[in-house]
């Protein structure tokens, strides 16, 4: 009696089998690999974003120290010291606050911790608070406040980050 001859049974089938398997499998290994590499391209990306906002942020914070003791010099001699370069570093200051301002909208969709989040936008509120301080210290005619007007907010971005382990 004659077999019956089922697709599955032909040779050629037998070998399409064994060559389709293989190559689906590689196909779906390199499709998992070009993923992760896209995915660590978009993460690379996001980091560099990130690390030109420190640095910004690092010079803001520079900026912020240098007109801090440019305050407490103009306060501590009653407005007699460093008038001109306390002008002069204000000038600095807000033109740093305002690269910083910048990126920090530029990194805002980003998906970055809530820890991260928070602190930053604690961060961007007092340094937001800057202007009314500088206008508190012109008010009080030079008599030296509890603290300089620029300390909270510098305090406030050293915060960001968490203390080392």
């Amino acid at each position: 009696m004659a077999r019956k001859q089922t697709f599955l049974s032909s040779i050629a089938a037998r070998i399409w089998l064994a060559i389709i398997f293989p190559m689906v499998a590689f196909v779906a290994a390199g499709a998992f690999v070009v993923h992760e590499r896209f995915q660590t391209a978009a993460e690379m990306a996001v980091l560099q974003d990130l690390a030109g906002f420190v640095a910004d942020l690092s010079g803001l914070v520079h900026e912020m120290q240098k007109e801090r003791g440019a305050s407490a010099t103009f306060v501590g001699s009653r407005g007699q010291q460093l008038r001109q370069e306390l002008i002069e570093q204000r000038a600095l200051t807000d033109e740093r606050r305002a690269r910083v301002l910048r990126a920090a909208a530029a990194i805002d969709g980003m998906s970055l911790p809530v820890s991260f989040s928070g602190r930053l936008a604690n961060a961007l509120k007092a340094v937001g608070e800057l202007d009314g301080k500088r206008r508190q210290l012109q008010r009080s005619k030079y008599r030296p406040p509890n603290r300089t007007p620029i300390s909270r907010a510098r305090l406030l971005l050293f915060s960001m980050w968490p203390a080392k382990p």
